[in-house]
């Protein structure tokens, strides 16, 4: 009997959706971006009162399984399919996926593809959003939590050849056929009988076969081709900081064209606990598996083509913190501490809570770091009130 439902300004009671047992959500409001951003007006005023959520499709009325969740952008004031739009990739059943296509080139390129995906069960802690390029033309959405990442699979084929042909390495060369010579001197073996390859993986020869020289020659055939599964499971499972593209105008240019993209920006090894968004700077909190520590990371842009497109191999990571499990983070609002974030957290190097300030735009950040010297134990909720 759980639900989802949204208050609207002039006071009725709208719901989105039920049925779900965890839902997430984030309102988009005018506060969410800062005036002197100079973020475009159309930005903030056609969305404001709508709300970013974490939970099956409103517009499907049956009772939702487990896999039927996913990350909508609802708008109370829309009607019909208008409502509720899915801007994530929430593609879970992978088999399905790669399977789907009519065309085997569609199959084979999502086979051996890696791609990250949400949906099912991985509810996200947060959702956040930030103007991380700041070009104002567009607000983007980044989650905290569980996300899939689909493995590269293996595309398979079963040949016949029946006439003379090469071998190179135990895996027929179209590129020798009828070349005895050609293909002796080349390493290869000359076979005079008619025979079938199973399970090949050779791309090229599979390209000859489908579109090249070879794929009008009934001396050669493939049998049959298919997708193998890497071994255990399609998916890995990562903890994640991660960028949850959902428009053509946040699309990277260094990806595919599909408007719908999740792109993890934290690494394999690490296991994110948190993140933030601090005056549209992306900060994460992980834990690193290789040695054992944690991390207070931050993201870097640099825009080297100068297109204000966030392309992915122009992002970087900067270590801000080391050691300290951050719980808390934000820009420190005393006047006294401009350029300061304020922070708290647990110091393994001696089992102590800390809180304190740093400056994020130091050189070395860890350096600046000053604690509170009267506040100790794990603070679980921080609360500015300003002075009066």
């Amino acid at each position: 009997t759980s639900f989802l439902r949204y208050r609207t300004p002039a006071g009725s009671l709208q719901e989105l959706t039920s049925g779900w047992w965890d839902y997430v959500f984030t309102p988009i409001e005018s506060t969410t971006f800062s005036a002197s951003l100079n973020v475009d007006p159309d930005i903030t005023t056609a969305q404001v009162g709508q709300i970013l959520f974490y939970g099956p499709n409103p517009e499907v009325a049956t009772s939702p399984d487990w896999d039927d969740a996913c990350l909508f952008q609802f708008n109370p004031d829309a009607t019909g399919d208008e409502r509720s739009t899915q801007i994530a990739d929430c593609q879970i059943d992978v088999w399905q996926y790669v399977e789907d296509p009519d065309d085997l080139s569609t199959r084979r390129t999502r086979c051996t593809e890696t791609k990250s995906m949400m949906g099912g069960g991985n509810i996200p802690e947060k959702i956040l959003l930030a103007d991380f390029n700041q070009d104002g033309s567009n607000y983007e959405v980044y989650v905290v939590g569980d996300v899939f990442e689909k493995k590269e699979g293996e595309w398979r084929y079963d040949m016949c050849i029946d006439e003379n042909h090469c071998t190179i390495g135990g895996v027929p060369s179209y590129t020798y056929d009828g070349n005895e010579p050609g293909c002796t001197s080349n390493g290869g073996t000359w076979s005079t009988n008619n025979d079938c390859f199973n399970q090949l993986t050779d791309a090229t020869l599979y390209t000859v076969l489908s579109t090249g020289a070879a794929s009008n020659d009934e001396a050669w055939r493939i049998n049959g081709q298919w997708c193998q599964q890497p071994g255990g499971d399609w998916r890995d499972t990562y903890s994640s900081f991660a960028w949850v593209i959902h428009d053509d105008n946040d699309t990277a240019s260094d990806e595919t064209d599909d408007t719908r993209q999740i792109l993890r920006f934290s690494d394999d090894d690490e296991i994110v606990r948190n993140g933030w968004v601090i005056s549209n700077r992306l900060v994460y909190s992980a834990f690193n598996t290789d040695d054992g520590a944690y991390l207070l990371r931050e993201i870097l842009w640099t825009d080297a083509d100068a297109d204000d497109e966030v392309d992915t191999n122009e992002v970087t990571k900067a270590t801000l913190l080391t050691g300290i499990e951050v719980y808390e983070l934000l820009a420190d609002p005393r006047s006294n501490h401009a350029g300061e974030w304020f922070f708290n957290g647990l110091r393994f190097s001696d089992n102590q809570y800390i809180t304190g300030t740093f400056n994020p735009d130091a050189d070395d950040p860890s350096a600046s770091l000053a604690t509170e010297a009267d506040i100790t134990g794990q603070i679980e909720t921080l609360v500015i009130v300003p002075e009066l």
